[in-house]
């Protein structure tokens, strides 16, 4: 099993020469997901039930969405990792890919997590609706445990959106097991590598998000070699 230092050298080696490629593909998917966004809040200017009823509708469909558009950059960094031959316009190849599959996938998902937070939901509501001061304590403890469930579940199904590219011919349940399977043993490794990205994350606030350019793509290719790295020594 390789050491996260040793991924991320070999991630570097790997960007040379393809950041610009790398900066486009990133460029060309931020655009795509801000000019969905900007339409559908198009006329929400004014406050209301309904308005935010349709957010809270937007937000998890988008979210659904988003799942197609993970598939087309996994796919643009798996096939610049293992060597093949790829193009800037692979971010879109979910669109054409059983995008059903990974919406499913992402439903699943979504649904866990916000299992995971019930809890918590149902003491806020119990408390300002005045159910008494005790679960005024109850609130952080319970929103603790949806924390946790929200990083156990995104971490177990962390491969999900690989998973499907590789493995084509399995259904979205098969594709869930496969991951949580892969994961086991690595969930550690896979929260600890994300934590050690927080600094670089940091560092693009004061370029005003610029330096995602370079910080966003080194962070996929490091990602697309621990997935490699665990599916070798699954």
């Amino acid at each position: 099993m390789v050491s996260l230092s040793e991924l991320k050298g070999k991630s570097r080696q790997q960007l040379l020469g393809n950041y610009r490629a790398c900066a486009l593909a990133f460029i060309l998917m931020q655009l795509s997901i801000d000019i969905i966004v900007s339409i559908s809040t198009t006329n929400l200017t004014r406050p209301s039930i309904a308005t935010y009823v349709f957010q809270c509708a937007f937000t998890f469909l988008f979210l659904l969405l988003y799942s197609v558009f993970l598939v087309g950059q996994n796919s643009f960094y798996l096939k610049m990792a293992c060597g093949f031959p790829f193009k800037v316009r692979d971010i879109f190849y979910g669109f054409r890919f059983y995008p059903n599959k990974s919406i499913q996938m992402q439903f699943v998902q979504i649904t866990l997590m916000l299992l995971g937070f019930l809890p918590f939901l149902a003491s806020a509501t119990f408390f300002f609706f005045g159910a008494g001061s005790v679960l005024y304590i109850l609130l952080p403890f319970t929103f603790c445990l949806g924390i946790l469930s929200y990083f156990y579940i995104s971490l177990r199904y962390a491969f999900v959106f690989y998973l499907v590219l590789d493995f084509p011919h399995l259904t979205a349940k098969e594709i869930l097991s496969l991951s949580a399977k892969i994961m086991k043993g690595n969930k550690a490794r896979l929260l600890g590598l994300r934590l050690s990205f927080i600094p670089f994350s940091l560092l693009s606030i004061p370029t005003l998000g610029i330096g995602n350019l370079w910080i966003t793509p080194y962070k996929q290719m490091t990602y697309t070699q621990f997935y490699l790295d665990c599916v070798s020594n699954a």
